[in-house]
This record gives structure tokens, sequence and C-alpha cells, in this order.
């Protein structure tokens, strides 16, 4: 199936266009891509792509979480020694 004019746009995008856009744009083009059933580009770099992201976001929660901890944990040290320096 040959792409159309208006179907140019879908084919081909680098992984730095992909990534240019945002969930909800690259979810259009691929259901776009599927929809026509000619493509070029692989429909699964799409799907890579918000699996990345995906990835990327729960390791940015990860992260804060972890800094959490800490900043709890430190706050847990200074009750300790605070209440043993005036139960004492």
């Amino acid at each position: 199936m040959a792409k159309s004019t208006g179907d140019d746009a879908l084919y081909d995008k680098s992984i730095a266009q992909l990534r240019a856009l945002d969930d909800d744009d690259l979810v259009a083009q691929h259901d776009a891509l599927i929809a026509i059933g000619g493509y070029t580009t692989n429909p699964s770099a799409y799907r890579e792509e918000l699996a990345r992201r995906a990835a990327e976001r729960q390791g940015d929660r990860m992260l804060a979480l972890t800094k959490v901890i800490a900043a709890l944990t430190v706050v847990n040290v200074g009750a300790v020694v605070a209440i043993a320096l005036f139960a004492g």
C-alpha cells in the first residue's frame, strides 16, 4: 500500500521526533499507522517509546521516594539522639 501525501507525517519518524511528541500524540500517530496498514515505520518503535517513558517516570518516582526515605531516616536519627540526650 502506497502512502498518501496526508499520511507522510506518520512515516519514518526518528527517535528524536518520537521523543519530542507528548504521550497522546504518540499514541494517536501509532493508531493512525495501524489504521493505514501499509506503514514503513515499525509500529513497535512507538510502543517502545511509550515503554521507555513509563520506565523513566517510574525511575523518577523511585528516586523521589528514596529521597523521602533518606530524609525520614535523618529525622528519626535526630529524634532518637534528642530523646537520648534529654531523657538521661
